[in-house]
């Protein structure tokens, strides 16, 4: 079946975390607690990069205020150099931010579509052996449909109308131009647009095929819709129509690939997780108190980065998320 490449490729991605020798079929809550430890230890240091540059942005803002009153009491007009110095030190504030994050998110995606190849065909292989061999190739064959159209949606359309966005509007804001920031909104439209689809068409499949389908605690289901709806943007909401089959999977784990195969998911997930939910924050933040300090084309900037941000988020979430229904439905199939 496969098992010792798919646990080879499993320990390299939770080395650091746990070792996968000692994992057994029931050890799931302690691997994943183990999981988020680590990754929230490791945030900390991200964590306060994030911080100085909302600082920075901050006093970026405030220097900006301070020179357009000075502007404005000197009678000054023609060109606005307040409003290009500060969107030109944003942008250069937020380069750094936007381009190491952006490719977390992209190398996020890549890893979940390499260990798809080895974990789907271990647990197909499970299931046709316990006597189901048409649906198991059935999903596998989905999922990997699912999870190549994300990531080459990802790679040559979301990413790159991502960076087109940011472009145009801070484009836009340097110059006042209105109508660049009306383009960088139809980027950012189009680039969800793609991405909400795609996950529409994922829960679409798993409603058709009856995947969603389970005895979830209805109390529990309605709590676990809410929290997949608010904590990943853009998709959450649509991605939370899953979540019966998240929550009755939670019980059914058998064996250790199929704890294997979700604790490696996650730890592929988590730190790029929870580094673009911090900078969505950030700059959602800073955005907002510059707009009390100076509201107008800056503010809209630093917030249309922290949407950029959102949408990457957007991705890396919906991607675990078609992983972890696909391997809890697989498990659930083998086990009856």
């Amino acid at each position: 079946m496969g098992i010792d490449r798919f646990e080879q490729a499993a320990g390299a991605y939770l080395d650091g975390y746990l070792p996968v020798e000692e994992l057994t079929g029931d050890s799931f809550a302690q691997g994943a607690a183990e999981i988020v430890k680590v990754s929230l230890a490791e945030l900390g240091g991200k964590v306060r990069g994030g911080i100085r540059s909302g600082v920075l942005l901050l006093g970026t803002a405030l220097a900006c205020g301070l020179a357009q009153t000075a502007r404005e009491e000197l009678g000054g007009g023609g060109l606005d150099v307040t409003r290009l110095a500060g969107v030109s030190a944003v942008t250069a504030i937020a380069a750094a931010d936007v381009s190491a994050l952006l490719g977390l998110g992209s190398q996020a995606l890549k890893d979940m579509d390499a260990f798809s190849k080895l974990l789907l065909p271990t647990v197909t292989a499970a299931c046709a052996a316990a006597g189901k061999p048409a649906a198991a190739a059935a999903r596998q064959a989905a999922v990997l449909l699912f999870l190549g159209l994300l990531l080459t949606l990802a790679d040559r359309f979301i990413l790159p109308l991502v960076y087109a966005y940011v472009a145009a509007q801070a484009a836009g804001a340097a110059m006042g131009n209105g109508g660049l920031k009306r383009l960088g909104g139809l980027l950012k439209w189009i680039a969800t647009g793609l991405l909400s689809l795609l996950v529409t068409g994922f829960v679409l499949y798993l409603s058709i095929t009856g995947a969603v389908a389970g005895n979830a605690d209805v109390m529990v289901q309605k709590a676990a819709k809410t929290a997949i709806s608010g904590m990943i943007p853009v998709v959450g909401g649509i991605l939370s129509d899953a979540a019966e089959a998240v929550v009755a999977g939670a019980g059914i784990l058998r064996g250790t690939v199929g704890v294997t195969g979700l604790l490696a998911v996650l730890a592929i997930c988590l730190t790029p997780f929870l580094r673009l939910g911090a900078q969505y924050l950030v700059y959602k933040v800073a955005a907002a108190l510059t707009s009390t300090i100076l509201p107008g084309p800056i503010a809209d900037l630093i917030d249309s980065i922290g949407s950029a941000f959102a949408l990457v988020l957007a991705m890396v979430g919906g991607g675990g998320m078609i992983l972890y229904v696909a391997l809890i439905t697989s498990i659930q199939a083998v086990g009856g």
